[in-house]
């Protein structure tokens, strides 16, 4: 009897949050894709998400930027329920 072990892994790389452009920030238009992204992640039953690159547009990013990460991977966990 074969038994097939499937992951389904989704790979993310460069958000580059809180990034500016001409000075206009893109934390909303950031947020909407993330929010698309969350929904994918249900709708496709992924087990695993990977972030790679930049998370922040800068060492030090503003505070928003953190927030939206956070608010983001709580979201990831609720609905994967930290499987």
């Amino acid at each position: 009897m074969a038994v097939e072990l499937v992951m389904r892994l989704l790979h993310t790389a460069d958000w580059h949050l809180g990034r500016l452009f001409h000075n206009l920030s893109l934390l909303d238009d950031q947020r909407h894709v993330l929010d698309q992204l969350i929904e994918i992640i249900d709708r496709e039953n992924i087990d695993a998400v990977l972030i790679a690159g930049d998370i922040y547009d800068r060492s030090v990013p503003p505070s928003a930027a953190v927030t939206l990460l956070d608010d983001v991977l709580h979201a990831l966990c609720e609905s994967a329920s930290c499987r």
